[in-house]
């Protein structure tokens, strides 16, 4: 049985991210490759997801309530439900859009990058649903 992420794994990743952009806001200060807007989103959303992660990673209440959801085999069966059936209307939505932007001659290149877009999923759906039914 494949062994869930766990909840102090991801955040100790979101952490990690959240360092990630506070070194750019610090190497933007010294080379400047930044524009003002992108500069202090990256120093505001560093610290933001840091102390956030941190503040939850040290929260017994949190990690404890986690826990049970990480094992609940009810909620895991409802995420993946959830998940399911957000891909399907995604799916259906983004097929819509190509068809849509597909009529107007200005946005050839977004209809062709979405349409890119769609073909790559639905073969990653095709391998992933052929090696699930392999291997289960």
């Amino acid at each position: 049985m494949k062994k869930p992420f766990i909840t102090r794994q991801y955040l100790q990743a979101i952490r990690l991210l959240g360092m990630i952009f506070i070194i750019l806001f610090i190497l933007n200060v010294r080379f400047q490759f930044l524009n003002d807007y992108l500069s202090g989103f990256s120093l505001g959303f560093g610290v933001t997801i840091i102390l956030l992660s941190t503040i939850l990673l040290f929260s017994k209440s949190y990690m404890k309530e986690q826990k049970i959801a990480e094992n609940d085999e009810r909620l895991i069966m409802i995420r993946n439900k959830v998940v399911s059936q957000t891909y399907f209307v995604h799916y259906w939505i983004q097929f819509l859009l190509i068809v849509i932007f597909g009529f107007f001659e200005e946005t050839n290149l977004i209809s062709i990058i979405m349409a890119g877009i769609f073909v790559f999923e639905s073969l990653v759906m095709l391998g992933l649903d052929i090696y699930y039914k392999r291997k289960y």
